[in-house]
């Protein structure tokens, strides 16, 4: 680590950088001396994020060389982190929990969607757990009427895109 103060290396003292004769303003305004801290190393953090296969939702990140989505991301210490949620059309119906662990233990916080999809991990300085919770598949209940109109028959908890059998005797 390089410290200068108005472009002149200062040299530690015990590991302490002092700046003589102060008689102004340092850094405050245009013009004012500069203290430069030069050659300093911010941490990357890692923004692990669920699979997307059979999940019933996808998070866009972006794509590997390969093409292949993300599902980790290496972030820049203090920078923010952004991702979108998409829920699968069988899961529309689903009200999801975004969550995010900071400490890589059971502390989540939970997040709120911004611009619509869009989730935010502001001033990242850890590595990051999301976490996708309540997305479940959209089931229907179908009724069977009579030739009255007369509901005859109720099948309930249909799951998305499955057949559903009458019930009831056939004629």
């Amino acid at each position: 680590v390089v410290v200068k103060y108005n472009g002149t290396p200062l040299e530690p003292d015990g590991g302490v950088y002092t700046i003589p004769n102060v008689r102004n303003n340092i850094g405050i305004s245009e013009g004012d001396p500069e203290i430069t801290v030069e050659g300093i190393k911010l941490n990357n953090y890692y923004i692990t994020l669920p699979l997307e296969s059979g999940t019933g939702f996808t998070i866009e990140v972006g794509k590997d060389a390969d093409g292949n989505p993300l599902n980790a991301k290496s972030v820049l210490s203090g920078t923010d982190f952004n991702f979108k949620f998409f829920l699968d059309p069988a899961y529309s119906d689903s009200i999801p929990t975004i969550k995010v662990s900071r400490d890589g233990g059971d502390n989540y916080t939970v997040l709120s969607a911004q611009n619509g999809n869009e989730y935010i991990i502001n001033g990242v300085l850890s590595d990051c757990i999301v976490v996708v919770e309540n997305v479940k598949k959209n089931t229907y209940t179908v009724k069977f009427l009579d030739d009255e109109g007369n509901v005859d028959e109720t099948v309930t908890d249909v799951e998305y895109g499955s057949s559903v059998e009458y019930p009831g005797e056939s004629e």
